[in-house]
């Protein structure tokens, strides 16, 4: 349903086979833009330096946040290489939450680290409110003691904590600047206590999963674990449960209320919020009952190797609807940015077991990959409708697709990571190219089919077991700019004059971009996809309406079909002026099914929904055409086998044979006289046909024909 669009320029290298995405050609420029990286020579026991969370302002800066040790290095501020920072208690061994601001440039805006006395601080998540602002939320694991946000002192400790005592979560907002405007702790030494923090998400190669924290509606939803004691707890007048809990705070830092989901602990791997403002998570469950909110959920008898994953829609109180998936699966991670394009997930299964999109009726299976585990990327058109599960058989244990986004299109884009050898469809990859642990790719939507892969980037060193570079977050913009961010060991990227360094420890951190120059508003993505479309009867036509993206597209294209689902064939085109269409080539009697794309300068966007209408007076037989009755053609022998004759009551310049879906027919026409024809009709498949011819003052004339 939908012209594939290639995207990226293929590079290949010599022990590289990508088989039939070697014919592909580049319809857009793009290429790597710069790389910036950061990070220390410290460590900590294997623990890795990380970049949580990464998003897109309004302006088009990208914002990341986590956790760096010691003293770090950050290239691009004030335009510098490299630039070492000294932490404020000048310790060099424990973790610094960060967070920090980048132009679309690669310049440094500003970098903030969040310290206290100990420096064992981190930042999880953060959400961007329509002003720029940024309300991010940390922790510090150990003592409440001064803790500062860059140079500004903005807690002053008042107490001896007990020595079990695990630190404050901490939720807070910064203006665009970076400069903070409140801050709110929650001091868990008490008692019964209260800890913010995410939702028991299993951490993956150094991330955290994304959407700890939703902004809607000027009210911020954050889903949490509040735990340390057994019962009811009561905590700046909000009561709940120890467990997973939905937390809600006003953009003034006011905890609204919060919502107990489930006691067990199992992890709600993210969430999102649709437009009806109902909440959408991927959760877990382990044991053999467990409940979420209203609805118990008990595993099978089969189901005792993995959990039982689900994902669930749900309100503050009732679950709404669920779809449990089968034995093989646990889903660990989703993308709920943009749930108007559908939901992806990605999840892990068993070698050769099925995985079930639902799993009581054991419908739209597919078996995972071929190693003891494999990742996936699991898609839904909505909560209702799953699709398809990619699959990929990989050499290593966890190969396979690790994360994915969608672009403003719905295309989906995940990265992909394997050890030695990966095959996924068209795509086959036998050694890491120049290092690289992982690589991004484009999947069609529909069909699930790889439409392009990004080329790869410059790496210094060849890949080895402590040599490596890995894709773990990346966000695209609305003209499809993609942004990464990852980290490496033993290693460098390059872009051009850029170097994104090793500093040494354990690992460091970069962050890459692919695309345009900043001010370059020439799309990377094919248009986007029409909304509210609406077909109804027009008296002896059926019009179409729908909504203009004023999106830079250059015309929209009419589909038509007598099914549902498939079938469509592209009918007419219109100006992205226009959104309006009128279908006067129907049948009475006959249901129409419509759809509309756009094209830019990319290519064609995905169909949209498709809408139906038939004609209001469905007791006319034969073609209604849109001009009056005594316009029509008259056409004989109708049924027809070999020669048709149509007469017109007109001096005709041009004729026109289209067929039910409106391709045009070549067909052999001989002018008898003025106003009538003779069309050899022998070759054409048997069918209804329409004829449009147009007479010397521009009059449309309509007639039908059945060939037999």
């Amino acid at each position: 349903m939908k012209k594939i669009v290639t995207l990226f320029i293929i590079s290949i290298v010599a022990n590289y086979n990508i088989s039939t995405l070697l014919a592909q050609v580049p319809t857009a420029p793009g290429s790597y833009q710069w790389v910036k990286g950061f990070g220390s020579a410290n460590q900590m026991n294997g623990s890795d330096e990380q970049i949580r969370t990464m998003k897109l302002d309004n302006a088009g800066n990208i914002v990341v946040c986590g956790r760096i040790m010691g003293y770090p290095h950050i290239q691009g501020l004030g335009g510098k290489k490299d630039t070492m920072i000294n932490n404020r208690w000048q310790n060099a061994n424990n973790f610094h939450g960060y967070i920090s601001k980048y132009d679309c440039n690669g310049n440094l805006l500003w970098y903030k680290e969040l310290n206290d006395s100990i420096n064992n601080t981190d930042i999880y998540d953060f959400v961007i409110d329509s002003l720029d602002n940024i309300y991010f939320l940390g922790r510090c694991p150990l003592a409440l003691d001064n803790i500062y946000f860059g140079d500004s002192l903005i807690q002053e400790s008042t107490f001896n904590p007990p020595p079990l005592y695990v630190g404050p979560s901490i939720l807070a907002k910064v203006d665009k600047n970076g400069h903070m405007k409140w801050f709110w702790a929650a001091p868990n030494w008490l008692p019964d206590v209260y800890i913010l923090e995410p939702g028991r998400a299993p951490e993956h190669n150094g991330t955290v999963n994304p959407n700890t924290m939703i902004l809607w509606n000027d009210t911020i939803h954050i889903l949490s674990y509040a735990g340390g004691s057994s019962g009811p707890m009561t905590f700046y007048g909000v009561t709940t449960q120890t467990g997973i809990n939905i937390s809600r705070f006003t953009t003034s830092g006011k905890l609204v209320d919060a919502s107990l989901l489930h006691v067990n602990n199992n992890p709600v791997n993210g969430f999102g919020i649709d437009k009806d403002g109902n909440y959408i998570a991927s959760v877990n469950f382990y044991g053999t009952v467990n409940q979420f909110l209203d609805s118990t959920f008990s595993r099978s008898t089969a189901s005792q190797f993995n959990p039982l994953s689900t994902i669930i829609k749900f309100n503050r109180h009732h679950v709404i609807r669920h779809i449990e998936f089968g034995d093989s699966t646990a889903c660990y991670n989703g993308d709920f940015s943009n749930l108007s394009n559908g939901l992806n997930l990605k999840g892990k299964g068993r070698t050769g077991l099925k995985m079930y999109g639902n799993y009581t009726l054991k419908t739209k299976s597919a078996v995972w990959g071929a190693n003891t585990y494999s990742n996936a990327v699991l898609h839904f058109e909505d909560l209702s409708n799953y699709k398809w599960t990619a699959c990929a058989d990989s050499s290593y244990s966890m190969g396979g697709f690790n994360t994915s986004t969608q672009d403003v299109n719905g295309g989906i884009y995940t990265d992909v990571a394997f050890n030695q050898y990966l095959k996924y469809q068209n795509l086959v990859a036998t050694t890491p190219p120049m290092g690289a642990n992982s690589f991004l790719i484009k999947i069609k939507r529909t069909p699930e089919v790889i439409e392009n892969r990004l080329p790869d980037f410059t790496i210094l060193n060849p890949n080895t077991s402590s040599s490596y570079v890995r894709i773990q977050n990346f966000i695209i913009d609305k003209l499809g700019n993609i942004y990464m961010s990852g980290n490496l060991s033993n290693n460098q990227v390059i872009v051009g004059t850029d170097t994104a360094k090793y500093y040494g420890g354990n690992n460091d951190m970069f962050i890459i971009k692919y695309g345009n120059v900043c001010g370059n508003n020439m799309p990377m993505i094919a248009a986007g996809t029409p909304g509210g479309l609406v077909a109804k009867c027009n008296g002896t036509a059926i019009s179409l309406s729908w909504q203009k993206l004023n999106n830079g597209e250059d015309k929209y294209y009419i589909y038509r079909s007598f099914a549902a689902n498939s079938g469509f064939v592209k009918i007419d085109s219109v100006q992205p002026t226009i959104n309006t269409y009128t279908d006067a080539n129907v049948l009475s009697k006959t249901n129409y099914w419509y759809a509309i794309s756009s094209h830019n300068i990319v290519g064609e966007g995905y169909l949209s929904q498709a809408d139906s209408a038939r004609l209001c007076d469905d007791t006319l037989g034969g073609f209604v055409g849109s001009v009056a009755a005594q316009y029509q053609l008259s056409v004989y022998p109708n049924p027809t086998k070999e020669l048709l004759v149509v007469s017109c009551k007109s001096i005709v310049n041009t004729i026109a044979i289209t067929n039910v879906v409106g391709q045009h027919q070549n067909v052999k026409v001989e002018k008898l006289n003025t106003n009538d024809f003779r069309l050899t009709t022998e070759y054409l498949p048997s069918g209804i046909y329409f004829i449009k011819a147009t007479d010397i003052n521009g009059n449309v004339w309509n007639g039908k024909f059945v060939k037999e």
